[in-house]
């Protein structure tokens, strides 16, 4: 027995020195397949490499704390559970063979709790999955952030420190928009900044994730997808389940307010199930401000219909986004939900985009603080309309707008457009629910309001409005500057004179043809000449135009 006991003693002793050795632990397997057990916090002192061979497993409790200068490469297995496991000023480097990375794995902090910042940890772990895994898993938990959760690549190419972001995939545990449930992200990252930018990376995936405004420093953007300068690309980006619900703040971004999803010159984007709640929703645009030139500067149309205004995006990630590049291909499947608060914007603006696919999404306008789309809003600097364009090539939208006065507002070209929209309320029958608006300037580079090759078909419950019309920005009575080409506008209303084409816009009209209820106009290229059809359409003159 005694000698029982004293072989325990000596096998003990020695498997205990040679646990507290971590190198020698590794370098004693050799090629074999094997696993080293983590159960304390264990030292890093010098350099170490994990092979591919050996995966790590840890124990609640378990870590390994990197030395200052040193350097830890995992090119192992990682088995852990949400909590820390790496601590020190060392370095973490490698392609660890996981499924996916945890910003629990970097940290120790409370959810919820917007005085614990957890961008470091996340942004830590984004680092590491760029080096292979290229996957980071959220819990169903809300991560207080006071930096912006970077998948920029802020130096093309640098993959061996994960400083190029391309084809990270960031996933939330769950997503319900309802009880405000799932992984959010609250953004308290500042005045200006966005919560989240994928800013020069191609391929990034957003799944299953909400983005909240805070309320200590509180974030002004919730999503930020920009070309800039470098990589010059950030395109084939897929987002879906995304939640955004920045607040109200109409005084931040220039009076824009605050925005939900920004994209400036990149490409390729697609959202699935994208619900955005934001003073303004949704920018596409392929300029960033700085110049003078109107189709360089990002810019909105204030809801007096009289001024404009500018606004600069700036990168949370030191970066600068470029100006005048082409944007095209975006496309939202599934259900789309864009909420404007306080009628300060629009849902949507576009400032320049190509194939502009905004499927089945429902627009809305509300006050902040009201479950209820806002009819009866009045007022100069209320934004009336949900869709600003001021220039876009093959636009599609199949959905309703409430609490909306119109439907578009158009200040540049809009090209081969294909929309069938309900204004389901809200609507005010002296405004129409087209308007073009003639703003008076470059007329040496011609860029006037004008409709080509585009199919309208809009349903409105107010039988006395008109469906489209023309007015100049200052709001005068001189002739405005636009043209109407190879249009087909349907309306559910009644041919009356409210719904009446006026002549200005007869004069402008080229190949184009009204549909009402009860009756068809076509417009020739050289005259207007009415269908027969009821009194009202058939009471009204040709209109020749030399």
């Amino acid at each position: 027995m005694r000698s029982f006991v004293i072989l325990f003693a000596i096998l003990y002793l020695t498997t205990f020195a040679h646990a507290a050795d971590l190198a020698a632990e590794i370098t004693s397997l050799g090629d074999k397949v094997g696993e080293v057990v983590i159960r304390e916090t264990r030292e890093v002192r010098d350099d170490l490499t994990v092979p591919e061979n050996i995966t790590l497993q840890f124990h609640p409790g378990g870590a390994l704390n990197i030395a200052k200068g040193k350097t830890l490469i995992i090119q192992g297995g990682i088995e852990a559970g949400p909590f820390r496991i790496f601590s020190g000023a060392g370095t973490l480097a490698g392609t660890p063979r996981v499924r996916s990375i945890l910003p629990e794995w970097f940290f120790d902090g409370k959810y919820n709790d917007e005085t614990v910042d957890w961008s470091d940890a996340i942004n830590q772990a984004i680092a590491l999955a760029a080096k292979g895994t290229r996957h980071v898993s959220l819990l169903n938990r809300r991560y207080n952030v006071r930096k912006v959760i970077s998948l920029a690549t802020t130096e093309p190419g640098s993959i061996a420190d994960g400083r190029d972001r391309e084809g990270v995939t960031l996933e939330g545990a769950v997503r319900s928009t309802q009880a405000r449930l799932g992984t959010l992200l609250i953004g308290n990252t500042g005045p200006d900044n966005a919560v989240i930018e994928t800013s020069n990376s191609d391929g990034i995936h957003l799944k299953n994730i909400g983005v909240i405004r805070g309320k200590t420093t509180p974030s002004d953007i919730g999503l930020l997808q920009a070309r800039c300068e470098g990589t010059m690309w950030a395109g084939d980006q897929y987002h879906e389940n995304v939640f955004v619900d920045m607040g109200s703040a109409i005084s931040v971004n220039n009076g824009f307010g605050t925005i939900g999803v920004v994209n400036i010159s990149g490409e390729e984007t697609r959202w699935h199930n994208l619900q955005v709640w934001a003073n303004l929703p949704l920018i596409i645009s392929w300029s960033n401000g700085g110049s003078g030139d109107p189709l360089a500067q990002l810019l909105r149309t204030n809801g007096d219909l009289k001024t404009s205004a500018n606004l600069e995006i700036k990168s949370s990630v030191a970066l600068k986004p470029v100006n005048g590049y082409s944007n095209t291909v975006f496309c939202l499947t599934g259900l789309g939900r864009l909420i404007a608060y306080d009628y300060v914007s629009p849902c949507v603006l576009i400032n320049m985009g190509g194939m502009v696919d905004l499927g089945w999404t429902f627009m809305q306008k509300r006050e902040s603080g009201s479950n209820e789309a806002g009819f009866t809003v009045e007022g100069k600097g209320r934004h009336n309309y949900p869709v600003e364009i001021w220039n876009c090539f093959q636009y599609q939208h199949r959905g309703s707008v409430e609490g909306c006065k119109g439907y578009l507002l158009n200040r540049r070209g809009l090209y081969n457009a294909d929309v069938t929209v309900t204004i389901a309320g809200g609507g005010e029958k002296s405004l129409p629910a087209i308007l073009l608006l003639d703003d008076g300037t470059d007329d040496k580079r011609k860029y006037h309001t004008h409709l080509q090759d585009c199919r309208f078909s809009v349903f409105s419950y107010d039988e006395e409005r008109p469906l489209i019309a023309s007015r100049n920005l200052d709001g005068t009575d001189s002739p405005t500057r636009f043209i109407l080409r190879n249009c087909d506008l349907k309306t559910s209303q009644p041919f009356n004179n409210k719904s009446a084409p006026n002549t200005a816009l007869l004069e402008r009209t080229f190949g184009t043809a009204w549909f009402f209820s009860n009756g068809h106009i076509p417009v020739g290229s050289r005259n207007f000449v009415p269908e027969p059809g009821p009194a009202d359409v058939t009471t009204l003159k040709s209109n020749s135009h030399e």
